[in-house]
């Protein structure tokens, strides 16, 4: 797969990226991963738009504008033969580029940008999962980035794997649900109302998060966004993770106790399927 790389379309195994990248060295950067559908991007605007909010938060100098981003995906996706992919991922990693030795950002900082596509399968509709032993920072203004380095997940997942399950629940510093490995956090208590943690709980402004948000509402599903302490565990009668690639994912069981989705989820579903298709209409009439 080609890949664009600071402008330019390039073969992977010929891309170079400086070594002294602090990205690389530090993690000194973001990304977005957003899906495509047959060529087109879903919800491109609203990734750029966090994209952009990250990069002012981090201080970085510069970020790609959402014309540069569109113009180099529909060039990776015609480049790569993905216009018939019903399904694929974009990836856009931004760093804020080479660095001297040290932590202080260099002042005259010039930003790596890295855009890759791949095919993404359909991904299975429910996960078992379990309380992961990592905490999400809450207290770390971090926590709402969607940083490079993503160790604590990985060792989350790792977790999950040893045990059996295919997902985990992070807890935040207060002993509240926060987030999944890779997704925001849905839950139904009682089978009655939705509840989704707050952004002060130390979790990512998910873009498929505040979607589904706009969805409830829309069909008068009672939902709200509050803390949901350890100690409610045994009153979420059901549970979802969401994210821009697998969109709605059903929790079939947290920490060995199996849980149930209500009517309102499937309609939930519908209204997201009939959501991404719009996108499609829209952008090719």
């Amino acid at each position: 797969m080609e890949i664009w790389l600071n402008g330019d379309i390039c073969d992977p195994t010929s891309a170079r990226i400086d070594p002294t990248d602090r990205g690389f060295l530090l993690g000194d950067g973001v990304f977005e991963t957003l899906l495509i559908q047959q060529g087109t991007p879903v919800f491109l605007a609203e990734h750029h738009a966090r994209l952009l909010a990250s990069t002012q938060r981090l201080s970085f100098p510069s970020c790609p504008s959402l014309e540069t981003l569109t113009h180099a995906i529909a060039q990776l996706v015609q480049i790569n033969e993905l216009h018939d992919q019903s399904r694929s991922a974009a990836r856009i990693t931004l760093t804020r580029g080479p660095g001297p030795r040290g932590i202080l950002p260099p002042l005259n900082a010039q930003p790596t940008c890295l855009i890759s596509l791949a095919p993404s399968p359909t991904p299975p509709r429910h996960a078992r999962a379990i309380i992961a032993t990592p905490r999400r920072n809450d207290r770390s203004p971090l926590s709402a980035l969607k940083m490079l380095s993503y160790q604590d997940a990985i060792f989350a997942k790792q977790e999950a794997t040893t045990k059996n399950v295919e997902d985990a629940v992070f807890l935040n510093t207060k002993d509240e649900l926060a987030c999944t490995s890779v997704g925001n956090l849905f839950c139904w208590m009682g089978g009655t109302h939705l509840v989704t943690p707050p952004l002060s709980a130390g979790i990512l402004p998910g873009i498929t998060r505040a979607k589904v948000l706009d969805l409830a509402r829309t069909l008068n599903v009672i939902v709200r966004e509050e803390a949901i302490p350890q100690t409610q565990l045994a009153t979420i009668s059901g549970a979802f993770s969401t994210n821009s690639l697998v969109g709605l994912q059903t929790l079939s069981e947290l920490e060995g106790r199996p849980l149930q989705s209500p009517p309102a989820q499937a309609a939930l579903q519908q209204a997201y399927d009939a959501l991404l298709a719009a996108q499609r209409k829209t952008q090719n009439p």
